[in-house]
């Protein structure tokens, strides 16, 4: 990987633009803009399509042409912060890796490139916003106040991704010197949190409610504006503004949720009404090299990220009860009778004994997906038994030419350490174009509205049968019962309706229904934050991956899932085979100590140089 830049703050001062045509967020030219810029109303809009490259973070590296915003083209920052919880995780070496081993420090990349991107992106919009009054005579007025409100509300996205992360920040507004820059102090978290609500609530009235044109999706809307309010608030234990934030999304009537969860993460779902904003990809301009990091090796992928048990332990069984209390769960058989969510979000392997199939894995691409790994010796310590499933799952049927391909066992290259597979953001068309995806990844939609809702009245004690709705609306769509309008039919009988009125266990349900409905979407690290579980979930954390052989699971090998939703797993590392050479479950890798500093990141190393000003948060 190219090496990533630390020392940043100076770029708080560019005022680089991006051409666009019919296309909301090309690359930027490649020089800054002149004293001339910002006198037509075509320049106003070159300015703000530059400046929605910042409504979420990607990787910064310094390019070969030293360009200091070269993207790798990987995906944005969101999904990869999942991959170093509970949920998820990756044998990628990059941005996130300090935080994992409990290395993270003043000079670790991942503190020095959300700070940078998020004030590449503040400067930028101060710009815009200092200097468009030079073409408002020439510009539509509708349009002037609606470019206006777009970059108020994309600096308002920057700084509330700074405070989320860092805590207390260095704040302004107006387009600053080199010299300023060195002595800008850090500003309370609490000043700028009432700043960002206060730019949201300017913003959305001259925001549409849609936009009618093709060309003018991804724009930012009155919904996209209350939901990032409704976010932060929610994140900063600010529930009575959360609370009002999301209803305000709901009473637009504007959105719906898209009738597949499954579907809503390829490209038929790419405009559903149930996306509030999204960071958009269009080739050649902008792609990443998602289906290449993450799809299954036999699918034109590598299996770079991947699910973890506990993540797939935490989807309920159908009569809506955690595995360890229900019923209908059997570790021998543990994919049936599960939340039709598993199957949409994770890739599941097929579980057999070498002989009978007991459930098929997931077909993607046309190729069942198979993931067994174990290889089981004889008494002389060496010799490979032909009863090992390693030995039996050699091949597997490509339904789409009938021919027999190579699996994706453990032991080939490029396969799942867990046995599992991402499958949000996996379509089978981009097979073709693993490298050169341009799907659009989600920010905000409305199924995330409803979660704050009804999370934000139970912290409040404010439950009523809005919140039960909210809830409901989600899970019944999880069991197919939203149709082709957006209608979701919260009175079917065939999905585990929510019932309680009682605040701890709404509290427990709606942290287990954020698990499994946002998985893989960016959110994990923050919930863990502000319910106080980071340090609980993440030190020492164990990862593990599926059963070699389900047929060595006895009937009480069950994982537990403690008051919190944390998954814990004693039977893990319990030994079998004629050495007891396997164990029960695949581990993976194990975390480092992960002390509770962690909860805010560290201010640059590099900005405390440039600017003796700035403190540091404890604990570095």
């Amino acid at each position: 990987m190219k090496k990533h830049f630390k020392l940043l703050l100076t770029l708080i001062f560019t005022t680089i633009l991006s051409a666009c045509d019919d296309y909301l967020d090309k690359d930027p030219l490649d020089r800054p803009s002149n004293e001339t810029f910002y006198s037509t109303q075509d320049e106003l809009i070159m300015a703000i399509n530059a400046c929605y490259n910042f409504v979420t973070a990607q990787y910064i590296v310094q390019g070969q042409d030293g360009n200091p915003t070269t993207v790798w083209p990987h995906f944005v920052n969101a999904f990869y912060r999942d991959h170093v919880t509970d949920i998820a995780a990756t044998r990628l070496v990059g941005l996130y890796d300090s935080f994992k081993k409990g290395e993270l420090s003043t000079s670790s990349v991942l503190s020095s490139n959300d700070w940078s991107y998020w004030y590449v992106g503040i400067g930028r919009t101060n710009a815009l916003l200092a200097s468009m009054t030079k073409a408002e005579a020439v510009t539509d007025p509708t349009l002037f106040k609606r470019i206006r409100s777009e970059a108020r509300v994309i600096r308002a996205i920057c700084y509330m991704n700074l405070i989320n992360d860092y805590g207390d920040v260095p704040f302004f507004t107006e387009p600053i010197t080199a010299t300023d820059a060195a002595t800008i102090p850090r500003t309370q978290k609490s000043e700028i949190l009432e700043f960002i609500y206060q730019e949201f609530d300017e913003a959305i009235p001259d925001l549409p409610k849609t936009y009618s044109q093709s060309n003018e999706r991804g724009r930012i809307t009155q919904g996209a504006a209350y939901s990032m309010k409704a976010r932060i608030a929610l994140y900063s234990g600010d529930y009575s503004t959360a609370k009002a934030a999301a209803k305000s999304v709901i009473d637009l009537n504007v959105y719906k949720l898209h009738p597949s969860y499954r579907n809503l993460f390829t490209y038929s779902g790419q405009y559903s009404p149930e996306i509030i904003l999204d960071f958009q990809y269009k080739a050649p301009e902008r792609t990443n090299e998602f289906h290449l990091y993450n799809a299954p090796r036999n699918s034109a992928g590598q299996s770079q990220s991947f699910p973890t048990e506990d993540l797939v332990a935490s989807f309920e069984c159908i009569d809506g009860l955690p595995i360890d209390e229900s019923p209908l769960y059997n570790p021998n058989n543990p994919f049936i009778n599960r939340d039709p969510r598993l199957r949409g979000a994770i890739i599941i392997p097929r579980v057999w004994n070498g002989t009978t199939i007991r459930t098929k894995g997931v077909i993607f691409n046309g190729i069942e997906f198979m993931s067994s790994k174990e290889t089981l010796l004889a008494a002389d310590g060496t010799t490979k038994l032909d009863s090992s499933l390693s030995e039996k799952e050699k091949t597997v049927l490509d339904t789409k030419t009938g021919n027999m391909i190579t699996n994706q066992k453990t032991t080939n290259a490029f396969s799942s350490y867990t046995g599992y597979c991402i499958r949000k953001y996996m379509d089978s068309t981009n097979v073709t174009k693993n490298n050169a995806v341009d799907m659009n990844f989600i920010i905000s939609r409305y199924a995330e509205i409803l979660l704050i809702y009804a999370e934000a009245s139970v912290e409040l004690n404010q439950i009523d049968q809005s919140v039960l709705d909210a809830l409901n609306t989600i899970r019944a769509r999880a069991y197919g019962n939203t149709d082709a309008n957006g209608f979701t039919n919260i009175n079917a009988t065939n999905y585990p309706k929510v019932t309680t009125t009682g605040q701890a266990e709404l509290r427990k349900l709606i942290r287990r229904e954020r698990k499994v409905e946002l998985c893989f979407e960016g959110f994990r690290m923050d919930d863990l934050r502000r319910w106080d579980l980071l340090t609980k979930a993440l030190n020492r954390h164990v990862v593990y991956g599926r059963p070699e052989d389900y047929t060595q699971l006895d009937s009480d090998d069950i994982p537990e899932i403690d008051d919190d939703g944390l998954v814990l797993i004693p039977y893990a590392e319990d030994a079998y085979g004629i050495n007891n050479e396997e164990t029960k479950l695949r581990r993976v890798e194990q975390y480092g100590f992960i002390p509770e500093s962690f909860y805010l990141f560290p201010v640059p190393l590099g900005e405390r140089q440039l600017n003796p000003e700035l403190t540091q948060n404890d604990g570095y």
